[in-house]
């Protein structure tokens, strides 16, 4: 008994899979962009002004996400809240205080705070990319 089975389809099948492959990454950069958004508006408005006049760059204007979204060791995409180089060598001291500063813990404190606003801009995102 012979049997013989003849299958077409598969080059199509393979193209189809790559399409969603390139949109769902699409998607998760935008997603996790979204996120990083909301992070960084937070963080600007809780950071500290200095006092000190002049025309240097301030922590509360410098808050911004990265351009590049990168990856983990895991797989797992991210992307990178937080200074530029004009402020990022300070950001530190308010953070976690000196000897002769009290902490003002900013940057941990809004990451608590913006967590749910953070998760409805990335479920936004989600729900627009996929049209659900």
């Amino acid at each position: 008994m012979n049997f013989e089975l003849e299958l077409k389809g598969f080059k199509e099948l393979e193209s189809t899979f790559a399409d969603l492959a390139r949109k769902d990454e699409k998607i998760h950069k935008a997603t996790v962009k979204a996120g990083g958004a909301v992070l960084a508006k937070v963080i600007n408005e809780r950071a500290p002004r200095s006092a000190i006049g002049g025309s240097h760059p301030h922590i509360d204007e410098d808050i911004v996400v990265g351009y590049r979204i990168k990856r983990d060791e895991d797989g797992e995409i991210y992307a990178v809240v937080g200074p530029t180089k004009d402020t990022k060598f300070r950001v530190h001291l308010p953070e976690f205080g000196t000897i002769h500063q009290a902490a003002n813990p900013f940057i941990r404190i809004s990451m608590i705070q913006a967590n749910g606003e953070m998760l409805d801009a990335m479920k936004r995102v989600i729900k627009a990319g996929y049209n659900l």
